[in-house]
Parts: structure tokens; sequence; C-alpha cells
């Protein structure tokens, strides 16, 4: 019997968690696979500077990516069940597969250089609300947006320069204006949360002056509130149970802050001072106070937690006393049309230990700081204090009134070898009854069993729960020597507990005993990696093989022509050359050149001519100028297609294939009048930059003609990539921008896909007997389409491949439109019948019809454009649900193929 990885450790033979690291894994390698265009994926679109390669640990299959330190400082489980953590010094948000372990890095980097404080510390704590998590500024600007139904993320301006004051200073030239010290503040808010009042998440400052305010329905930023002085002013938030308001918990600040939102529903006018803001604002009925006066400037209490009751526990920290609020018994404004007779008050009392030694720092300490590191809640309805410096857990029982130290004494019991920042934040599993603190410095969990627990997790039975809590400690696996480890985490949908990596490069999964184990999954997934693995290993023998074929057939095919050119010398040189002038004779008078017949020769030995003798314009470079971006840095070694696609009530199907019938090669025919693309698609290139993407020619005495988009001409150079010394990246963001912008064009594209392709589609799985006709089906498709550009004469092809390659699924399917004439250009799209056959034969579509394919596994290419003209076509994707999964991204690809949902 083979013994688990070091990184997972099961206690349940003791009744204790399973504990397990979870890494996050990428490919080894960055190869950036040949795509005629691809952009940078950081968030700013400047160029990474560097590149960046994981180094790799353990085993073979294990790469693991995560790098430096204070990565992440939170997370938030989506409805989706993955779990996003919030970067703190992290370039890039991290999710949490809870379905599957699976944890891997999405959306785009962030450009450090480009952020506050060299984008250290960028937010800290996340809210999720609906299909978004918001991450809140700690240095930067800026709010994080995460969208958990496609993964993207980006960013919320703040607009600082409209509250504050944006002028210099005349009388000191060296400061700043007060917008930009709020904007480049570090340390702005600490943790928020949402009020019940109005729905908006209220962030509670540390260093900046105002309380911000995040409005979920217009993502719109404010500030409420009177100017706030001071530095690390409150720690964290808490609704009350009683008044809907939020506390702000006193770190420094002299008195505990109150928000109060409930003036935004109230129909009359408010009471309060509105801060100089326009008084019918929703800013100005957020009423901002402070209660309480408390020595400030000392780090009093960290955080705080709700007891059963609903009072607010304060964690004491530099101080030897709890901090208690007891939320107001009202609401400023308790309804739309009632107001309190006055200033809503809490109650705040403070609680000393039942005996002096009951809230103490450690005996490695001679100044009585940094006693506990946050709080929970348990099960029995007490609030438990989790030791950083102390060496006993604090239990707070605010019904009667007493704080007292419970469980051994983790020092001289030798249940923890750290005697500093031991644990921080922490969790409460109501189903075994226990609070969770997770490990900060400490090379173990500390778990506090308050309530009922069952160890079973097959049988129904509880029993009563300990008389006393419970407190013991379970060791971590290895590495457990990592200085501040985690910072945060979240209980899952499915019972299980996920800590976010801090310093260390791992999640912390804890598995209570109460929830079945996760071994059976961990083995099934090795197994199911070792199958990959072989498949991996004999796709890359055949593609060696196939590698090694072509070789031969170049090098046959070089020795061919240095024979042919050895023969013809030899003519030349036994004739003198009569043949040559001849042949330079002959094509004068036909006048498709006015070369020498040497130079005439070098064009066709050095392939730099037609098999028409005609020299081509596009030597070197890609042969298409397309609107649509795409990366991918993982070698097809490493390229997972592992979604996941679901039925309308969520349920997988296991189906990531789509039926036979419908991968079939289908063209349908449309009215060019109703849906006039040729038209649409002129009208776009006519207004881009005509040294970048190119221009439509004119007659030789220089007076245009009408449009058309066989005569349209692409600069040579937009078709060199910028390694050489080219600009097709740029002329692709410049395409890809006026494509995205043109509204005229994505309205006939819509309307052509909703009212033509997808009811097409639609009676195709009818007929095939994979969809009722009388139940709805929903469809995914591509917008913005794809407008490619392969002008002539040119020498390269596109390479065959199939769109699996590029990241994309077996449950979606390809649709093609020709704007040109092929017999014109000579070019085809040229498809095989199915997977692997290789019998290349070309889609006959004419301009006014729609061909479909299935491209993600059957391998197309396109020929080289060695005409005059050019070869302008249009296409997009549409996924399948049931077959297709919007969710989904290949690990190691970026492209900007956003999706529209229809239902039919």
């Amino acid at each position: 019997m083979t013994s688990p990885p070091p990184s997972r450790i099961s206690h349940r033979a003791e009744g204790g968690p399973d504990l397990n690291y979870l890494y996050a894994t990428t490919a080894h390698h960055d190869d950036d696979v040949d795509d005629p265009s691809t952009t940078t994926t950081k968030l700013n679109k400047k160029q990474s500077k560097s590149s960046k390669r994981p180094v790799q640990r353990g085993r073979k299959s294990d790469k693991r990516c995560l790098r430096g330190t204070t990565l992440f400082l939170g997370g938030e489980e989506g409805p989706n069940n993955k779990i996003y953590c919030i970067p703190g010094h992290a370039e890039r948000v991290l999710c949490i597969d809870t379905a599957t372990d699976e944890v891997y890095p999405i959306g785009p980097e962030f450009d450090a250089s480009n952020m506050v404080l060299n984008g250290k510390f960028k937010w800290l704590r996340g809210i999720v609300i609906g299909d978004i998590i918001y991450g809140l500024p700690c240095h930067a600007d800026c709010i994080l947006r995460i969208d958990t139904t496609t993964d993207e993320v980006g960013t919320i301006e703040i607009p600082y320069e409209e509250y504050f004051d944006n002028d210099m200073p005349t009388d000191d030239t060296s400061k700043k204006s007060m917008a930009y010290q709020e904007r480049h503040c570090p340390w702005k808010y600490h943790g928020g949360a949402i009020s019940p009042q109005d729905g908006c998440i209220y962030a509670i400052p540390q260093s900046s002056k105002k309380v911000l305010r995040i409005d979920p329905k217009t993502e719109k930023c404010s500030f409420v509130g009177p100017d706030l002085e001071g530095r690390c002013k409150w720690y964290g938030g808490v609704v009350g149970n009683t008044d809907g308001a939020i506390y702000g918990i006193p770190q420094n600040a002299g008195g505990v802050l109150r928000i109060d939102a409930s003036g935004v529903n109230y129909k009359g006018e408010v009471e309060h001072d509105n801060n100089g803001l326009p008084p019918s604002s929703p800013e100005a009925r957020v009423l901002v106070t402070t209660h309480g006066s408390y020595p400030p400037g000392i780090h009093n209490w960290h955080g705080a937690s709700a007891s059963a009751d609903g009072t607010i526990v304060s964690i004491p920290n530099n101080v030897d006393t709890v901090l208690c609020i007891v939320p107001a018994p009202e609401a400023a404004y308790p309804t739309p049309d009632t107001k309190a007779k006055t200033t809503p008050e809490p109650e705040l009392y403070i609680l000393e230990g039942q005996s002096p030694s009951d809230i103490a720092t450690g005996r490695h300490r001679e100044d009585k700081k940094y006693k506990y590191l946050g709080a929970m809640a348990g099960t029995d309805g007490h609030v438990y204090c989790f030791p950083s410096g102390s060496e006993r857990v604090l239990q707070v029982d605010t019904r009667r009134r007493i704080a007292r130290s419970v469980g051994p004494n983790l020092r001289d019991e030798g249940m923890e070898l750290l005697f500093q920042n031991k644990w921080q934040n922490g969790l409460t599993t109501n189903q075994e009854g226990c609070v969770y603190a997770i490990p900060l410095s400490a090379e173990s969990v500390l778990r506090i069993r308050t309530g009922p627990h069952n160890h079973d997790p097959n049988s129904g039975n509880c029993d009563t729960g300990p008389s006393e809590p419970e407190v013991t400690t379970w060791k971590l696996p290895l590495p457990n020597k990592v200085l501040e480890k985690w910072e945060g985490g979240v209980i899952a949908a499915n019972g299980i507990m996920y800590c976010m990596p801090n310093n260390h490069k791992a999640v912390l999964q804890i598995i209570p005993p109460c929830v079945p184990s996760r071994e059976a999954m961990h083995k099934a997934r090795d197994e199911k990696e070792k199958e990959r693995e072989k498949v991996r290993e004999a796709q890359k023998e055949q593609r060696q093989q196939e590698l090694e074929k072509k070789k031969a057939e170049k090098e046959k095919k070089r020795q061919q022509r240095i024979r042919q050119r050895m023969e013809r010398k030899k003519r030349e040189k036994n004739n003198g050359g009569e043949a040559g002038l001849a042949l330079e004779e002959e094509k004068k008078e036909e006048g498709s050149t006015n070369m020498t017949t040497a130079q005439y020769m070098a064009f066709i030995n050095k392939e730099e001519a037609t098999p028409d003798g005609v020299p081509f314009l596009y030597r070197s470079g890609i042969p298409t100028l397309r609107s649509s971006a795409h990366r991918v840095k993982h070698s097809i070694k490493h390229r997972k297609q592992d979604p996941n696609p679901k039925d309308k009530d969520g349920n997988s199907t296991n189906k990531t294939f789509l039926p036979a019938e419908l991968c079939n090669e289908d063209i349908m025919a449309y009215s060019t009048d109703e849906y006039d693309f040729h038209a649409a698609v002129a009208d776009i290139l006519q207004g881009c930059d005509e040294v970048l993407v190119g221009k439509f020619r004119s007659l030789a005495d220089g007076s245009s003609v009408p449009p058309q988009l066989d005569n349209f001409s692409v600069p040579p150079i937009s078709l060199k990539r910028k390694c050489q010394k080219g600009k097709a990246e740029q002329a692709q963001v410049f395409l890809s921008n006026a494509v995205a912008s043109d509204t005229r064009f994505l309205s006939l594209f819509d309307s052509f896909v909703v009212n033509k392709v997808l009811p097409h589609l639609k009676a195709r799985l009818q007929a095939s007997g994979c969809h009722q006709s009388d139940k709805p089906i929903s469809f995914y498709y591509q917008r913005p389409p794809t407008i490619r550009v392969q002008p002539g004469p040119a020498r390269a092809l596109v390479r065959a491949h199939n769109d699996a390659e590029y990241g994309h699924q077996n449950g979606e399917l390809n649709f093609w439109l020709p704007l040109t004439n092929r017999r014109k250009t000579g070019v085809d799209l040229l498809v095989e019948s199915k997977l692997g056959a290789g019998d290349y034969h070309p889609l006959k579509a004419e301009y006014g019809e729609v061909a479909s394919f299935h491209g993600s596994s059957c391998k197309h290419t396109v020929n080289p454009n060695h005409s005059l003209w050019t070869r302008v076509s249009l296409d997009f994707r549409v996924g399948v649900e049931g077959y297709y999964d919007p969710q989904w991204q290949m690990s190691g690809t970026t492209n900007d193929h956003s999706r529209r949902k229809v239902t039919l």
C-alpha cells in the first residue's frame, strides 16, 4: 500500500480533519503557439517585460505556479461553486474549483508598474453580490471586479477627483492635491459589508478620509459621510442585527464607526448633515457617525465577530479588554415614512477577563501586545478569539457578559511550537459544531469544539456536544515552516474549508470529519491524469512522426530543386544563354515583368514568385489580417480539454462532443439584400487607418471606384509580426476595435444569427433526435465575429489545425461566410471530413451562403493566395447547451471571443 503524498495528512482516525495542500498548476513552459495575431494578457495592454516560468517541484505532473509573498488577501465563493482569491501582491486572480479541487489563475496580469505602490497590497477582502465578486481596495485606486459566469476579471474606477479637491496647493509646490493624496494613499480600506438597507457595499476606512460606497446595480463608486482623519482607524465591519447599520471596529480610532444607509429609502428630507453633497443624492442620505471614546493610536482591537444575541465582540489586540457593541434598537429611518426621534446610539461596554491571566499575551513578550487575531462565533453562541501571542483561546459570553480563557495552555502542552502570529481569522462548521482557526505562522490547525458533533458522515445521529469547549491542534502537512501562510478562508457549499495562500504556495483544504473524505477523488484524479499522460505521450509520438515525415519531404523537395537548378545552369552554359534571353523577351511582350533573365530566374529559384511567375508582394509574415486575438502559452502536450457542460437545471450532462449529425458539413443560403455583409465590412475597412490596416485600390488615373472587398490592399508590414519589425499586432488591435465599435454591423450580425443561423441549427438538432421541439434550448454565439483579410500575391498559408488546439470546445460549431469570389482568388477553406481523415476538400460556399463544420475536431487549412485579389471572409462559432461549457477556458489560453447567450 503506497503512502499518500506529503501534501496530504488525514487525522480522521483520531477524530480530526483531513488537511490537504492544493497547488495551482500551469504548463511548465510558456510556449507561444504560432497564431496569426496575438496580444498580451496585461490588464493595461502593455508588453510584459519578462517571461517568468514556474519552477517545477515534486511529481512530474505537478507544476506549481504561485510565486512571491503576500499573494492573496481573502476570497469568496461564487454561485458557480468556485472560490476566487483576492490578489494582494499576486499578479492574477486565483480560482479554486470546489467540485474538482483544481486551482488555477484566471484573468489578466495586473501590471505592477501601472498601479499604486507598485501593485503591493492591491485589494483586501472580497464581497459577492449575485454573480459578481468585488475586491475592496487596500493600496489600489480601483475596485476589483470578477464575473463568475465568465471568469472575466476587470476593475471599476473610483472617481477621487469628483469628491476631493484636485487643485495643487499654491503655498507649497512639494505637496500634492487632496485627490492625488487619496488616490495614492496606502492602506485605504480594510474590509466592508453589504448594507441590508440599500443593498450597497460600504468599505471601512483605514487611512482613507471617507467611507467608500459601491452601488452594485450601477457599479458606481462614491464617498459618503464627513472627513475622518487618522491612519489605521478601523479594522473590519459587522452589520447590526437590529438596526441594519454597519459598525467599524476601532483600531487606532477613538470611537466606533457607524454607517446607517436607511435614509436612502426615506421619502422625506433627511435631517443629518449632507457633508456638502447634493441633498437629493443617495450619498447625502447616508448617516456616518462615531460613538464612544477610547485611547487612539495603539492598535486596540483587531476586527470583530457577532455573538448569537447580535452583540458585536471586538477582538483585543494591544489592550487587555474586550469591546462589546450592542447595535442600536432601530435605524435612523426605520421605514420609508418614519424616522427615529434621536440619532441612534449603540450600547458600548467593556469586558475584562475573569482573572488577570484571561486576556493576556504570551510569556515570550513583555509589552502585552498582539494577543489575538480574529474570532468566530461557535454553535453555542459564544465568540472565540484566536491566539496570536496569547497562549490560550479566549471565550466571550455576551449573555452573561464574561470573558475567560478556555482549553489547555498551548505552550505548556506542546500543542503548538510557534509563540507569535499563530492563527488569524477562522471558520465555523455548524454541521460539526466546531470553530477552526486558520494558521498564520502556526504549524497546526486550531479546532475548538463548541457544540454537537458527528464523526460518521453517513449517520444521522449527533451527540450533545462537550460541556466545556474542547481545544485541539492538528499538524499540517509539509512544508509547514512558512511564516504568514494563509490569509482568510471560505467554507464552500460542500462543507469543506479552503484557505487562501498568503506566503504559502498552496491552498490549504480542511475537510472536517463529518464530510466524506476526498481521498478517493484524489486517487481517481491521479489515475485519470496517468491515462491523460499516456494519451499525451501517444500524441507526442504521433506528432514527432509527422514532423519527421514533413522534414523528409521538405528535404526531398530541396534536393530536387538543387538538381533542377544545377541542370538549368548547365543548359544555360551549353546554350550560351539563348534560352534565357528568349524567355526574357517573352515575358517583356506579356508585360508581366521588367526583370532581366537572371533576375527572373532568381525569383523562380528562390520561390519568390507564384507558379505563374508573378513576384510575391507578401514574401514573409502571416497569411491573414484578422479582427480577433488568440494566444496559447502551453505546448500541445499540456493542453487539457476538460469542460463540464450542464443542462438547464445545472446538472452535468457528461457530453462534450456534438452529435455526429450536427458535425457534418452543412451549407445554408441567405439573402444578401437582407444581410449585406459585403457593404457592412467594406464600411468598416474604409474607416480603418490606411497606413496600418490598408485601403481600397483606385484606378490608374487616381479616380475612385465603389469599394469591392477583393480590391482591398493591406500594407505588407501589417502582415509581419513585431519580432519581424512589423505591425501585425497593431493592425489586428485596430481592426478588432473597429469591428467591436461598429453598432450597425453588430446589429446586422445579431439579426442574422438569431433569425437565420440559430433556428436552422435548432431544426438540425431536432431532426437528429437530440432535442425535443417543445423545449427551449440555449446557444452561445461568438460576438463580435472574426473578419479575415488575406491579400495576394503571397507565399504564406494557414497551416492545418483544429480549433481544439487553441482552447475551443467540441461542443461548438464553426460557421464560415465567404464575402469574395473563391474562383477569382483561387483560395479555399480546405477541411477534412472527420477527425483524422486527412481528406482535405474545399467548402464550396459562395457569397450568400454560410457553411458550418466541426472545426474543433476536423483539421482545416487555407491555401496561399497567389492572385492579385484579396480574399475576405467572416466566421464565428456557436456553442450548444448541454454540450458546451460557457464557464470553461483552457488553462494558458487567452482570447477576445466573447459570447452572447440566446434561448430559442
